[in-house]
């Protein structure tokens, strides 16, 4: 790190910059990883390791550890009450993956809050230097990483393995896409969901047919997202059921 001290008659000053305009040729701006030469082709950021190699060694010998990371979602903030400092303090938990791993969480305190809320999840890189790792493991078997006073976080990085994980992710997103397309050796797509036999459903159509002639037996599609599930519940009273496409 390098001290400046900025005053009238010193060279030396700071310029903060708030926003970058999409429109413009600011997105990059200061988005080189330090300690990176973008000059030399197949440069990699010194110290940088995966996720995995972090958790199980990295941290015992490396003091200039680096992981690269991919946002997989935020939690909501929450309001936890702190026995050392006696007050509350803000916290959000992001998870995190790369290639090798992806049960780590990422806990943020107070000021730094903020800056996740931004984050975009399967979109968003970030690249920690000198990590926290907490060596026990939960319940749900997160691994738990934080930020300490020598710790960096650089958003987004222009560099090669950044743009390599940010198109891992978005592929992993496509592959875990909840949306299954139509077979089309089967049904005519357009007729499907646009004809009069529709077999493209809404939970709307499914109750109005059944109301209305309930005698007769149809087949189709309805494209739907479960936002929550007993699986307890449901195990009791046997109305579990797994398939696969």
């Amino acid at each position: 790190m390098i001290s400046i001290h900025p005053s009238a008659g010193s060279t030396s000053c700071i310029r903060f910059h708030n926003e970058t305009n999409p429109s413009q040729d600011t997105t990059e701006l200061c988005r080189v990883p330090l300690n990176y030469d973008n000059f030399i082709n197949l440069s990699q950021v010194p110290g940088l390791m995966s996720l995995k190699a972090y958790i199980s060694s990295g941290y015992d010998d490396n003091q200039d550890a680096h992981i690269l990371v991919c946002v997989f979602s935020a939690g909501p903030c929450l309001t936890v009450w702190s026995k050392d400092k006696q007050k509350d303090l803000e916290l959000i938990e992001v998870r995190v993956f790369d290639e090798t791993c992806n049960n780590c969480v990422l806990k943020l305190w107070e000021d730094k809050v903020s800056s996740a809320k931004s984050w975009v999840a399967n979109q968003t890189i970030l690249l920690i230097t000198n990590p926290i790792l907490k060596h026990s493991i939960r319940n749900n078997g997160l691994v738990e990483l934080g930020i300490g006073s020598s710790s960096m976080v650089e958003v987004d990085p222009d560099f090669p393995d950044a743009d390599w994980l940010r198109h891992m992710a978005a592929a992993r997103t496509r592959k875990e896409s909840v949306h299954i397309p139509f077979p089309v050796d089967i049904w005519d797509v357009d007729a499907a969901i646009h004809g009069p036999g529709r077999t493209l459903y809404t939970l709307a159509d499914i109750d109005e047919y059944v109301r209305e002639v309930p005698e007769v037996v149809f087949t189709g599609k309805l494209n739907l997202l479960i936002t929550g599930v007993s699986i307890v519940e449901q195990c009791r009273k046997r109305q579990l059921c797994c398939f696969e496409w």
